[in-house]
């Protein structure tokens, strides 16, 4: 826990949050000028030193360079997946010093998290010599960053929104990630996208779930004109939400709509590998039509020895047999407490938000939940 610390939250929207609509509010984003400063105050061209507990030197962050760009640009090891406040693993404490925050997510750090002196490292530009410490994290080591080309084999359309592509490396060679972490993707002629794996570990085949946000730069092509045999090229694998296989569980796995691919490949390598580790998968679609999956989810689930999947309707009920509602509230029904379980959250910002919430209510301890946020950049 920090000894000491004061920051400061400013509206300094960067172009990335700018045209999207992530849910920031002035409610999740207060505004504090401990030192009774403002941001015209702030002196221009300043360099300060940073102080990481875990690693003892001390690197420079140069003026409007935030903590993440510069343990990155310093080759440190340093947890980061979205760096865009979006995610939260790059979440530290502020041990000494002062900083400033642009616009994050709550769901990236929540009120209180703030208030005990936690900031995140991809949002905070110092304003002072800083001291910060890392968080203990319960990590598996993940798979080496590696780049490959590879074609498409197969775009299958399951859903009037949601694609499911196939894609083979050109070298033959396995592209290995953690379960549960994602690649960014590249097509031929479009901007990069980050997509997290739905296949197991150890192949040259991947899968990708991809859903068309209308006005999107590169969802809408792969939806209606990706085909077999164009280009793409692969870069990762990238993320911190990955399956932690030495936990003893239960697991629960909760996906908002394509979040079902991160969530499909930790349930398929658990089925994999005959895991005996009990767990229950929870999937939040709007209506009917967006159910996809199902029986496949619901075979790996029996072969596991867990209850069969819950699916969760927001906006209809057309199946008697349908719970309808929101993720959350299933969740909080479902389980009388939450303690000693791990749980892996893949979706909307908002699913996210809404079910670590609840999951906490259960007595869920804060490093037992690993979320990876769905959100589309601007076009």
């Amino acid at each position: 826990m920090p000894a000491a610390m004061e920051y400061e939250t400013w509206f300094e929207t960067s172009s990335l949050l700018d045209d999207v609509d992530l849910g920031l509010s002035a409610g999740g984003i207060p505004e504090r000028t401990p030192l009774g400063l403002t941001p015209q105050s702030r002196t221009a061209a300043m360099a300060y030193r940073l102080t990481i507990q875990q690693f003892g030197d001390q690197i420079v962050v140069e003026d409007r360079e935030t903590i993440l760009e510069a343990v990155l640009r310093e080759g440190l090891d340093y947890p980061f997946d979205c760096r865009s406040g979006v995610c939260g693993e790059c979440k530290c404490a502020l041990v000494s010093g002062s900083i400033e925050m642009s616009p994050y997510l709550d769901v990236a750090l929540e009120e209180d998290e703030r208030l005990q002196g936690f900031i995140l490292g991809c949002r905070s530009t110092l304003r002072s010599d800083c001291e910060i410490a890392l968080l203990d994290r319960d990590e598996d080591p993940t798979p080496a960053y590696r780049k490959a080309a590879a074609l498409v084999l197969s775009v299958d359309r399951v859903t009037h929104d949601i694609a499911i592509v196939k894609l083979e490396t050109t070298d033959g060679k396995p592209f290995e990630f953690a379960p549960g972490q994602y690649a960014d993707v590249r097509f031929a002629g479009y901007p990069s996208r980050s997509y997290s794996f739905a296949n197991i570990p150890g192949s040259s085949l991947l899968e990708f779930h991809v859903r068309s946000t209308p006005g999107g730069a590169v969802s809408p092509h792969i939806y209606s004109t990706l085909k077999p045999g164009d280009q793409a090229t692969v870069s990762g694998p990238r993320g911190m939400a990955y399956l932690r296989k030495r936990h003893p569980g239960p697991f629960v796995f909760c996906a908002g709509g394509s979040g079902l691919a991160p969530i499909a490949s930790m349930v398929r390598s658990l089925a994999s590998s005959n895991s005996t580790v009990n767990g229950r998968v929870f999937i939040g679609v709007r209506t009917e039509a967006d159910v996809y999956l199902e029986n496949e989810v619901s075979s790996l689930s029996e072969k596991l020895g867990w209850q069969a999947p819950e699916i969760v309707l927001s906006q209809e009920n057309a199946e008697p047999v349908r719970r309808r509602g929101f993720l959350a509230d299933a969740v909080k029904q479902e389980f009388a407490s939450a303690a000693g379980m791990k749980a892996y959250l893949c979706g909307p910002p908002i699913m996210i938000e809404t079910c670590r919430a609840a999951l906490f209510s259960l007595g869920l301890q804060r490093q037992d939940c690993h979320a990876d946020a769905f959100w589309t950049p601007p076009s």
